[in-house]
């Protein structure tokens, strides 16, 4: 008998759900739903603060010395994320039997190599490895993990296994599991969201640019013949996701070191990843500083000039002012870009030094990832194959499109599928 799943990711801009039938060997999609937040105040990370504030000054500095700086009053970010989910279970009369939720900004993810196969001894085993590694009580800490890579070899022999471990404050999880059962929404599967890009890749095939290095495995979604420019991606390929204030980096390959590559329904797990702290809304705080505009402004003139000096749909000639400023949206929001690169290029960097090789295409999802000109910048700069994710079939994907509530009709619209691609969809498969 079939049961419903819902897959939440609770976003700093909107909640996302996925809604999906699972049954016996099948699980199909049913809609797609998003709500934006309610306002709230305005409390930038650390990173975002020190943007916008001038040289020599803090955070702090409009407060008498001594004393802290003001604590914003009104409804937290939990709290207009869980409103913004009551109101649509509510308007979609939403009942599932199950429902996951990804933790994100106060997780920690780690490597790890053991000399063992076996996946419960991996179990046992991983929090006495983990106790010398954090500082905090292992028993204040949730702990998961996916296997990486099998088959490593390792001093004790060729069977040893890569871990990607994931803990988070226990009160975190806690709380937020506290309040989704308020809500009669008690998650069933609390995961790490970096990790779960990979899932949504296993048996799907993608909408990529003409000419990219498409892996010629046959399609296991759909038994029609192969079409221009659908394909899946050659492994290892990077899962980009660009949100708001943090950038999730996500590794998939085989999990096996002698898997063929280019299958991404053979044993495909995520084999690495990271959290950066920097997203969009970063981008916005700099552009703001720079060109001295209001936030709102800011994140207008980012949207629709990104690093494009000159306007790629060719509407005519732009008038000298309009032409310059352009020109200064996109030069600023390039040198923003540089720490984003450095910090990228290290991250790939440290994949090849792990794993012996370096990553062959970059998919992007994530709301950040629609900044026009990003695919070619990265493209330059990382000298990698670069594309939005976009699904074109998947074994999930069951349903015409007009019957999937929230879906588009093109399924390769980015600007409809970048957000979903994350806690929600991903999480839920």
């Amino acid at each position: 008998m079939a049961h419903t799943i819902l897959g939440i990711d609770l976003g700093t801009e909107s909640v996302k759900v996925a809604h999906l039938s699972a049954g016996f060997r099948r699980i199909q999609l049913l809609a797609l739903y998003e709500r934006a937040l309610a306002p709230g105040p305005v409390v930038p990370p650390p990173a975002i603060a020190a943007a916008v504030t001038p040289a020599g000054e803090d955070a702090a500095s409009a407060t008498a010395p001594g004393e802290p700086p003001p604590v914003p009053s009104g409804p937290s970010l939990l709290d207009r994320q869980l409103d913004a989910l009551a109101a649509l279970v509510r308007e979609h009369n939403l009942r599932p039997e199950v429902t996951a939720v990804a933790l994100r900004d106060a997780v920690t993810l780690r490597l790890l190599t053991l000399p063992l196969a076996d996946p419960k001894k991996l179990e046992q085993v991983l929090p006495y490895e983990l106790e010398g590694l954090t500082l905090a009580e292992l028993d204040e800490q949730i702990i998961t993990h996916t296997v990486a890579q099998s088959g490593v070899l390792t001093e004790s022999g060729p069977e040893g296994s890569r871990l990607l471990s994931a803990t988070a404050p226990r009160l975190v999880g806690e709380e937020l599991i506290d309040r989704l059962t308020a809500l009669g929404l008690e998650p069933r599967l609390i995961g790490a969201e970096a990790l779960a890009p990979a899932g949504l890749l296993v048996g799907t095939d993608l909408q990529l640019p003409l000419g990219w290095p498409l892996t010629s495995e046959p399609s296991t979604a759909t038994p029609t013949a192969a079409e221009p420019g659908v394909g899946r991606p050659p492994l290892p390929v990077v899962v980009l996701d660009i949100g708001a204030e943090s950038t999730q980096v996500c590794v998939a390959a085989p999990r096996r070191p002698d898997g063929p590559r280019g299958r991404s329904d053979a044993g495909l797990a995520a084999t690495f990843a990271r959290t950066m702290g920097r997203g969009g809304r970063q981008l916005t705080a700099v552009l703001a500083r720079a060109l001295k505009l209001p936030l709102a402004d800011a994140e207008a003139w980012k949207r629709a000039v990104g690093l494009l000096e000159h306007d790629p749909n060719g509407m005519g000639e732009l008038d000298p002012e309009q032409a310059a400023m352009r020109a200064r949206v996109a030069t600023v929001l390039r040198d923003a870009l540089r720490p984003f690169l450095r910090d990228l290029r290290q991250t790939l960097a440290s994949y090849a030094t792990e794993y012996g090789e370096a990553p062959r295409a970059l998919l992007l999802t994530g709301g950040g990832s629609l900044l026009p000109g990003l695919v070619a910048h990265l493209e330059e700069a990382l000298e990698l194959p670069v594309a939005p994710l976009r699904i074109a079939r998947a074994p999930w994907l069951l349903r015409e499109p007009a019957a999937i509530g929230g879906w588009p009709t093109d399924l390769g619209d980015p600007p409809a599928l970048a957000g979903f691609t994350r806690g929600a969809l991903a999480l839920s498969l």
